[in-house]
């Protein structure tokens, strides 16, 4: 039997990696962090490398898994810890149940889900994980194969991340910092004076033009007298389609596109204000 630890993330104090049984993925896997220097008990996971693995029929783990799965599947369902065996500079390094680095001194930990937290790699469901997984090493021991686990450097190990926020369904996620508001309202201002400026100008445009309009008597060099009989509705339509005043009307139209605008603008901002 063949088994792959395939180390792919790393952090500050933790390792998570995928376990592999004869190449199909069997659960996820966490170990301590890798260290470029010497090796500090308790928190340094294991060189790379292949290395065999027998049962440890002995030691506190032994006594206390013997004692919980004997109680839940019967005495003979453990037979021994999963020892990876003739490791450099190591001793009994297990293959057992936990959940974080604070469970590991250097051993592997399997689990069902891997997640973060407090910035740091976690699994869980590690004992259905664990359920699944020695009875198959259990089955091949018995029966004489050789059970060889290799681990394998995938993850930046030279460069482990840094911790992360905490990322965890446990955990609701802290609420995102609000934006900055100052250059928001330097630049609402900034429109706010630009639009009431072009309103201001579009209004005095069109007060002059159709002060111009109104009060003009008829064409240049005209010698027509007004007549008084005129009706104001009259007079006033005369004005409008006199062709001196063309430019004045599009003058008009023109000041009263820009207060359009301006008004929109103004608008506009009263809106976002409130939302």
């Amino acid at each position: 039997m063949h088994l792959r630890v395939d180390r792919i993330e790393s952090d500050n104090e933790s390792t998570l990696g995928r376990l592999y049984v004869d190449g199909r993925f069997q659960c996820w896997t966490l170990e301590d962090q890798y260290r470029t220097g010497p090796k500090v008990k308790g928190e340094t996971r294991i060189p790379a490398g292949a290395y065999q693995v027998r049962f440890r029929a002995e030691g506190g783990f032994h006594a206390q898994y013997a004692e919980t799965y004997g109680a839940k599947f019967g005495p003979d369902w453990h037979k021994g810890m999963l020892h990876v065996t003739n490791v450099p500079g190591f001793d009994y390094i297990l293959i057992h149940v936990g959940n974080s680095h604070d469970d590991t001194a250097g051993c592997l930990l399997v689990g069902n889900q891997h997640s973060r937290v407090n910035g740091y790699h976690y699994i869980g469901s590690s004992r259905p994980a664990y359920d699944a997984l020695y009875p198959l090493v259990r089955q091949a021991l018995l029966a004489g194969e050789e059970v060889v686990i290799e681990y394998r450097d995938l993850d930046p190990a030279t460069a482990p991340v840094t911790t992360d926020p905490v990322i965890t369904s446990d955990t609701p996620p802290k609420p995102a910092a609000p934006k900055p508001v100052e250059q928001t309202e330097h630049k609402e201002g900034r429109t706010g004076v630009v639009a009431g400026t072009a309103g201001a100008a579009g209004a005095a445009v069109v007060a002059v033009g159709a002060a111009e309009v109104l009060n003009d008597s008829g064409s240049a060099g005209s010698t027509a007298a007004p007549d008084a009989a005129t009706t104001p509705g009259a007079d006033l339509l005369s004005r409008l389609t006199d062709p001196d005043n063309l430019t004045k009307l599009v003058l008009i139209g023109l000041g009263v596109v820009v207060i359009v605008c301006a008004i929109y603008f103004v608008v506009r901002r009263v809106r976002a204000r409130k939302g």
